[in-house]
């Protein structure tokens, strides 16, 4: 019983962390994935700002991304880039919002 213990110890919080990457990974790609992040990192919020602030940049890239992709769809050249969320911090400030 011990080591059945073990293994599910071991083997659920890393299958849940490889699960978790790859909706990152396929979020870059695939925008849907950004908003699927974004609710399930909204759930973990708790877990501190730095979550809160990763979920909010996911659901809001996913979603631009995913209009801009349905918007390129109808040309054949892309018309609008990808987009990325950057915070404004003070150390940014001056060459983000020129």
């Amino acid at each position: 019983m011990n080591k059945l213990v073990e293994t599910i110890l071991i083997y659920i919080p890393i299958s849940l962390l490889l699960v978790l990457a790859g909706i990152f990974l396929g979020g870059e790609v695939w925008a849907k994935g950004k908003i699927i992040l974004g609710d399930i990192l909204k759930f973990l919020g708790w877990a501190g700002s730095s979550v809160r602030k990763l979920s909010v940049k996911s659901e809001y890239e996913g979603t631009i991304n995913s209009i801009i992709q349905d918007y390129n769809q109808n040309f054949e050249t892309s018309m609008l880039p990808k987009c990325k969320i950057e915070w404004v911090t003070s150390e940014n400030q001056k060459t983000i919002l020129r």
